[in-house]
């Protein structure tokens, strides 16, 4: 499926790299997350893997990383390939969200504000919430 992420990945990846990302937003969101040893965490909207490998890399048993733009995964499976954590990269739309509840944490640092309407939000996160174990976090 192509999206308008597809066009711009590479730019994408590259703006991640500003230096506010890093010392503001990726310390926010960790410490909002806290311990994640021995968790299983899926990174919804993952783009090209900018926070998915940081999740990885900050103890979390298993990661999945999806998104709906096929070169954003492309780009992330080109990290995988260059330096392996053991990260699974899907195609897929957060949007209709259908895997197993299996995950005891769901990231979705660039999702939910695409949500159209208010019942499209819901949609998601309901998508969101039936991927997670019994006392899972989002």
């Amino acid at each position: 499926m192509r999206t308008d992420y597809d066009s711009i990945a590479e730019r994408y990846k590259r703006a991640k790299l500003q230096p506010w990302r890093n010392c503001i937003e990726t310390f926010t969101l960790l410490d909002l997350i806290g311990n994640l040893s021995g968790q299983a965490v899926v990174d919804v909207a993952c783009g090209e893997a900018f926070y998915t490998r940081r999740l990885r890399a900050q103890g979390a048993a298993r990661v999945l990383g999806l998104d709906l733009s096929e070169r954003m995964v492309e780009l992330a499976r080109e990290q995988e390939a260059e330096q392996p954590l053991g990260i699974d990269y899907r195609v897929g739309d957060g949007k209709n969200l259908s895997l197993p509840s299996e995950f005891d944490l769901a990231v979705a640092a660039y999702f939910l504000n695409y949500a159209a309407d208010q019942h499209e939000l819901e949609a998601m996160c309901a998508g969101i919430s039936a991927c997670l174990r019994p006392g899972g976090a989002s």
